[in-house]
């Protein structure tokens, strides 16, 4: 067995033999004056070593025979190849051939030598796809440092934008352009420093809010009774022309029938915006939409919401304000569905809800789109009050919600859902109603699923 020190031995003399693979003859004339001693010696010890491997009497090899079998045993090749280096050597006059050589029929050649294609082909394959892992996870990196800077707590836009750029620049130059072995290390502290800045700015209640998330609302549980401040009412004439009105409602968790999801679509397509309605008998609906909290002269910007721009809000309002606002000012695509949700479950839904309400109040929190958002957290409470099913990725893509509730029984299917979703489009039915009091009845009028 060829032991790594034969191998050792034997590397100096192979650069020698290297010629016999060529068109050349190999001759110990070839080599300068300088370089012959040094190889005479060296052939004779490798040749020791190589007799020790391959004795005379086996194989028919001759001493540079031996050699060559040794020099491709070490490299672990085949017998094949040790076939092509034979007649190399016999064409080039460097071996005889005392006796023929045997083959070695019992080695699956071919099949050694498809595994170490094989083999080959599969470490390459992973090496790249470790390389291109590797250079894409570096490219998110600065990406997203970028945009941290970008959209960080400086009060100054310019300065901002100017500490973005020069980051991006000396992390594309250190990361992916410089040679210099320090450089990659720096850019990687930077970040660090980055992401250290980013986790401490922290979420605030004091900011110069727009008047329609200015008021936090918050709940008092006594027993079955629940009263709730700070209920949106507002009166609008337009978009940005309203009364602002913030109201008291006390509801009572047994008079809890049902459960209503809206969907609203700034532009028809795979996101949208989310909201609950609870139903009472006794008393109209309570919407409760989950929201960015926006200053004064912000709008809703869905990379910024990555990057703590907004804080969470929940908003607790009526009906004629929360749904009339989408359905006749920002002309929104609105649908309304009634859930398959038993009242109990309805009811745990409304106290999970009331408990977040009271912790934002207590303890701000960032809005993020991905993690804190209105479909996120109204399936994450759903599975705390008891709903079954798995992540779906229409959670996140929104805008196609009313699939996976149609699709998932959690909306009456008898109707093909194409026609369900036609029919319960409400935006005609709350134009007509506008700001009639009785605006929750008349929008439900004519739903297909609703019970009257």
């Amino acid at each position: 067995m060829v032991t790594q020190h034969d191998a050792h031995i034997l590397a100096v003399w192979f650069i020698r033999c290297d010629s016999a693979e060529t068109s050349r003859p190999f001759s110990a004339k070839c080599l300068t004056s300088s370089d012959r001693p040094r190889f005479l010696a060296q052939s004779a010890l490798c040749n020791k070593v190589a007799s020790r491997c391959f004795p005379a009497n086996q194989h028919g090899l001759d001493s540079l025979g031996r050699c060559f079998a040794l020099r491709a045993a070490a490299r672990g090749c085949t017998s094949a190849v040790l076939g092509r280096v034979f007649r190399l050597g016999r064409i080039h006059g460097l071996f005889p051939m005392r006796h023929p050589v045997r083959t070695y029929s019992s080695v699956n050649t071919s099949g050694n030598s498809c595994l170490n294609s094989w083999r080959g082909f599969v470490v390459a394959s992973l090496g790249w796809l470790l390389k291109g892992l590797w250079l894409w996870c570096k490219a998110l990196l600065v990406a997203w440092a970028t945009l941290a800077i970008y959209y960080s707590n400086l009060p100054w836009p310019w300065l901002r934008l100017v500490l973005a750029g020069v980051f991006a620049s000396f992390a594309i130059w250190a990361l992916f352009l410089s040679r210099h072995r320090l450089m990659s290390p720096a850019a990687f502290v930077l970040f660090l420093g980055v992401v250290t800045w980013w986790v401490s700015i922290a979420p605030s209640h004091d900011r110069n809010w727009r008047p329609e998330v200015a008021v936090m609302p918050r709940a008092i549980i006594d027993g079955d009774r629940v009263r709730i401040t700070g209920v949106r009412n507002f009166d609008y004439r337009s978009t940005n022309d309203f009364a602002v009105r913030y109201e008291e409602r006390e509801v009572q968790l047994s008079h809890l029938t049902a459960l209503d999801f809206y969907v609203s679509y700034w532009s028809e397509g795979p996101v949208g915006h989310t909201f609950l309605s609870f139903i009472f008998d006794n008393v109209p609906p309570l919407s409760i939409s989950i929201e960015t909290r926006p200053e004064v002269g912000q709008g809703f910007a869905p990379i910024a919401s990555l990057f703590k721009q907004f804080e969470l809000i929940y908003v607790v309002g009526e009906e004629r304000d929360l749904v009339r606002v989408r359905t006749n000012y920002r002309r929104e695509t609105v649908y309304l569905y009634r859930l398959n949700t038993s009242a109990d479950d309805a009811r745990r839904l409304l106290l999970i809800y009331l408990k977040r309400i009271n912790e934002l109040a207590d303890r701000p929190e960032f809005y993020h789109l991905l993690t804190n958002s209105c479909t996120i957290n109204i399936v994450r409470y759903a599975n705390a009050a008891g709903r079954e099913g798995r992540f779906d990725f229409r959670h996140l893509f929104n805008g196609l919600i009313d699939s996976y509730l149609y699709h998932s029984g959690r909306v009456n299917t008898t109707l093909p859902y194409d026609e369900l979703r036609r029919r319960s489009e409400i935006n005609d039915a709350a134009q007509a109603a506008d700001a009639a009091p009785d605006f929750s009845q008349r929008i439900r009028f004519s739903l297909p699923t609703i019970p009257r």
